[in-house]
């Protein structure tokens, strides 16, 4: 899986090597091709609510943003449809399938966490596996998708607890 991790300046991530290490960890469970192709972006509120007004014409920040590339305009869009996609790809190999764009707010991310009693890595790897789920068609808007999405985000959360319990942090500028 090839991954690009872009950051604002003063923006806390982790290394490129750990979200890697998680999104290989989620790969292997939703058969994500290996010639996958994401990128990730950590920023802070400001870019967030910038971001969130243009895409989705919400004047507020939010978490996380994913800008998934195999969905089509108007079109639904699910886990079923993108797994035959998948299964499709395995037969070309050589060429990558880029997935999409993942946007997390590190601002938001250390107030949730706050507020839940998480540790900030736990909550950026949530964001990371969340916003992961979205570019392969997962949908929390709808109550029984929510469920489903969240029920599988959080086992992969306890099946990533080895990488995200370990990574090392980077907090530029402070």
């Amino acid at each position: 899986m090839k991954l690009w991790v872009r950051r604002e300046a003063k923006i806390y991530t982790w290394p490129k090597k750990r979200v890697k290490q998680l999104f290989e960890q989620t790969r292997l469970c939703t058969m994500i091709p290996v010639n996958s192709e994401i990128s990730v972006k950590f920023v802070d509120d400001k870019t967030m609510t910038l971001m969130n007004k243009i895409y989705r014409n919400m004047s507020q920040t939010t978490d996380v943003l994913a800008f998934a590339m195999l969905e089509e305009k108007g079109k639904p869009f699910d886990p079923a449809e993108v797994q035959s996609i998948f299964l499709d790809h395995k037969n070309s190999p050589d060429i990558p399938l880029y997935l999409g764009d993942i946007l997390i707010s590190v601002d938001q991310a250390k107030k949730q966490a706050f507020e839940v009693g998480n540790h900030l890595n736990k909550e950026i790897a949530l964001l990371l596996i969340h916003g992961l789920l979205h570019l392969i068609g997962y949908d929390d808007t709808i109550d029984t998708n929510k469920t489903r999405m969240w029920e599988f985000q959080n086992y992969l959360l306890d099946n990533s607890k080895h990488i995200w319990k370990s990574a090392s942090t980077t907090m530029k500028g402070e």
